[in-house]
């Protein structure tokens, strides 16, 4: 738990006023306050207590918050050593749309029937059909 003697205790409706917003020149909705405090943002959500029936949150941790967002959004964009085909490889083969076997672009399904049509013994119809087999 944080020692709130030596945090600065602020209401939803002033933070609110406090933060710059692109579209509106008072700040961001105090709606949008809560919606942090819910259900966060990419896996980060707003600290709040509760004093009486007012909702509030602290400036040190609306700047917590900030600095968490700022810290996922730079390992977000940090680069990868994959290159993009083999990023999309992987997400295929864990999916079960392409076999590692199959690497050639086809889907598993269209390797197995090259491998019957290519084999005849191993489909009984595919010899049945043969103008050699009377």
């Amino acid at each position: 738990m944080r020692d709130l003697s030596k945090e600065t205790i602020i209401p939803l409706c002033k933070a609110a006023k406090l933060l710059p917003s692109a579209r509106c020149p008072h700040g961001v909705h105090v709606a949008t306050l809560h919606r942090w405090i819910r259900r966060g943002v990419r896996g980060v959500r707003l600290e709040r207590i509760r004093i009486g029936g007012t909702t509030c949150t602290t400036e040190q941790a609306l700047g917590r918050f900030f600095a968490a967002l700022s810290s996922t959004a730079d390992a977000a964009n940090a680069p990868s050593t994959e290159t993009r085909s083999e990023r999309t490889q992987l997400v295929i083969e864990t999916a079960g749309l392409l076999t590692p076997a199959s690497r050639k672009g086809r889907p598993a399904s269209a390797t197995k029937r090259a491998q019957q049509t290519a084999s005849p013994s191993s489909n009984p119809q595919a010899v049945a059909s043969t103008p050699d087999n009377p």
